[in-house]
């Protein structure tokens, strides 16, 4: 086992409660995305919330950050075990269009699909 659930966990909540451990976290999350056990994490645990409150801000969060957050949540959904369980997890927040870029996608192509997403609504 690559890590803990336990331990995954507490990377996930940095991306919320720490700013300044934010680019760090994705980082690590980034290397750790191709394990069964942080694919688990993120649909089962709400890791997916954590990692979306980067993708998806209020508050300014560096475009950087924000691509590296759509990146790895491509690498979540394209693990072989629990990857589609990701997948079905996302499209409980967003469209089937943007798991589908999010799936396909550099994480820059899903904040640009994001950005033109929200001035067409407004």
């Amino acid at each position: 086992m690559v890590a803990d659930s336990s331990g995954l966990l507490i990377l996930l909540q940095l991306l919320h409660s720490s700013p300044s451990c934010r680019e760090g976290a994705l980082h690590v999350l980034y290397a750790l995305a191709s394990t069964p056990e942080l694919a688990w994490a993120a649909a089962k645990h709400g890791g997916l919330v954590f990692i979306l409150e980067v993708l998806l801000p209020i508050q300014e969060i560096p475009l950087q950050q924000r691509a590296a957050a759509a990146s790895l949540l491509g690498k979540l959904v394209g693990q072989t075990m629990h990857g589609p369980r990701v997948a079905i997890s996302l499209a409980r927040f967003l469209p089937d269009f943007l798991v589908s870029v999010i799936r396909d996608g550099p994480g820059e192509a899903v904040v640009i699909a994001l950005e033109q997403t929200t001035k067409l609504l407004n």
